[in-house]
């Protein structure tokens, strides 16, 4: 590789720790639906796969109360989705690091479109982003689909071979396979541990503990 075009990545685990807001919401909705509260493990078992896997797995087969179970978890989360979230240490560093390299800095999470967008404005530089793109309310294609990630940088001419995807999940492994994105690099300091990222069954071509290492990974290619 002779240079970095981009830098993709996922939200969720990967810049934010969110999972605290999430919980409070996710079991918010339970109680007044009158069923089971989930753990932190149970809540960060759902994640990955968008706003209705999440409620489907934590309502646990009680189908019919799913609508009412998600209103109450959107619009309880939309306005308490920024009280304990935070960056990972160094993230920012690092992204300010790769931005002065002249690399693109992309986001592709499939989480709904107003948190994201208001999480965004909130903790990072506004022109530090090309693109971020979230899940719209009419949208129905979720990652590892990448489908609506490449209609929406389509105009971007993203050399997907000479990028690299970040995520912490087995759904970020299979959307940088499904983007023809060798450089998959998984963060151990999220929401999935090293062991289960070593054991899927796509293997990573690399893996982090700590968002620091990404500026490593910026400096061996212009070093």
């Amino acid at each position: 590789m002779k240079k970095i075009d981009s830098f993709i990545f996922d939200l969720d685990g990967t810049l934010l720790d969110t999972v605290s807001d999430i919980k409070e919401a996710v079991n918010y909705s339970l109680i007044k639906h009158h069923l089971k509260e989930r753990t932190l493990d149970e809540i960060i078992s759902f994640i990955g796969h968008g706003s209705m896997h999440l409620i489907k797995e934590a309502i646990a087969g009680n189908d019919s109360l799913f609508d009412s179970v998600f209103e109450t978890y959107y619009k309880y989360y939309e306005n308490h989705f920024n009280v304990f979230t935070k960056p990972y240490d160094g993230i920012i560093e690092s992204l300010e690091h790769a931005k002065r390299r002249g690399i693109r800095l992309y986001i592709y999470t499939n989480k709904p479109y107003e948190m994201t967008e208001n999480l965004v404005k909130y903790h990072f530089r506004k022109d530090l982003f090309s693109k971020v793109v979230s899940i719209k309310k009419t949208d129905r294609t979720f990652k590892p689909d990448p489908s609506l990630f490449l209609k929406e940088v389509e105009k971007e001419n993203i050399s997907f071979e000479d990028s690299f995807y970040f995520g912490d999940s087995e759904v970020d492994i299979m959307t940088a396979k499904n983007l023809n994105i060798e450089n998959m690099v998984s963060v151990t300091y999220g929401y999935k541990t090293r062991e289960f990222l070593e054991n899927f069954s796509i293997k990573p071509k690399y893996l982090i503990d700590d968002a620091r290492e990404i500026k490593d990974i910026v400096d061996r290619v212009y070093n």
